[in-house]
This record gives structure tokens, C-alpha cells and sequence, in this order.
């Protein structure tokens, strides 16, 4: 997986967490459901975004050692 690669899953989960953020905006779910939703999608954003940070730093030594 490449750096470029990493980005752009990045990019998607920062897209993602806009439509979840839309999604807690509108009135599909009642608020309560809205409340107890958008945490747990929250969190899993940001658990993939830590394995794609802990992926990346894993790749630039794995570039530098190469060099």
C-alpha cells in the first residue's frame, strides 16, 4: 500500500465523517437515536484513521531503510 494509497482512504474517511455528521443533522433518526449513533461512528473513524497513521509510519521507515 503506498503513501498516495493512505491519503486518499484518508481523504474517504474525512468524507465519511461528513456524512455522518449530515446524517446527525437530519431528521431520518430520532435524536436519541441520533445521539447513540453518531459516537460509535466517530469512534470507528478514528480507530481507522490511527491503523492507517500506524500504517504510513510503518511505510517511511520502510522507504528510509531502503534508501
Amino acid at each position: 500500500m503506498s503513501i498516495n494509497k493512505i491519503k486518499a482512504i484518508k481523504s474517504n474517511l474525512n468524507l465519511l465523517r461528513a456524512q455522518a455528521e449530515q446524517l446527525y443533522d437530519t431528521d431520518l433518526y430520532s435524536a436519541e437515536k441520533r445521539a447513540e449513533l453518531f459516537p460509535k461512528i466517530q469512534e470507528r473513524i478514528k480507530e481507522k484513521e490511527k491503523k492507517l497513521d500506524a500504517i504510513a509510519k510503518d511505510m517511511e521507515v520502510v522507504d528510509a531503510q531502503a534508501l
